[in-house]
């Protein structure tokens, strides 16, 4: 009668280890390579929270460690800023125009994200979630 009370109770113990451990090996099982139909890419997909994938870099360009809220709000700024290429500025008072990225737009414009708030004779302003960039398209000299 004992052995059988030792048998069971081996079983509830491997039992319960097998249980608590289920929870360890659901991060791994979720890792696992996904592959859409007509794919030409494979990616891992690793649950929020519990995983990083090992090829992101967790350095941002200028060495520092990266947020873990992702990137600021300057930094998406900054980033839109490097997809907009300002040709030169089509100056009438009545109608200004602004020709970004070889196309012609207007103030209310939006271009990679970016308004295009104002333009004026010299430059034009830029607004992102409140953030706002002057561009000038005048390079400004000292004389002595």
């Amino acid at each position: 009668m004992r052995n059988n009370y030792n048998k069971i109770l081996f079983i509830c113990v491997i039992l319960l280890i097998l249980g608590s451990g289920i929870g360890c090996f659901n991060n791994i099982v979720f890792a696992q390579l996904q592959v859409e139909d007509n794919a030409t890419e494979e990616k891992f997909i690793y649950p929020e929270q519990t995983m990083i994938d090992p090829f992101v870099s967790l350095l941002t360009t200028a060495g520092t460690l990266k947020s873990e809220e992702g990137p600021t709000l300057q930094e998406q700024f900054q980033e839109r800023l490097r997809k907009i290429h300002v040709n030169g500025v089509l100056w009438d008072k009545d109608n200004p125009l602004v020709m970004i990225n070889n196309e012609i737009h207007k103030p209310g414009d939006i271009i990679a994200g970016v308004l295009v708030e104002t333009i004026t004779a010299n430059g034009i302003m830029l607004k992102y979630k409140g953030l706002t960039k002057s561009i000038s398209l005048i390079d400004e000299k000292y004389f002595d």
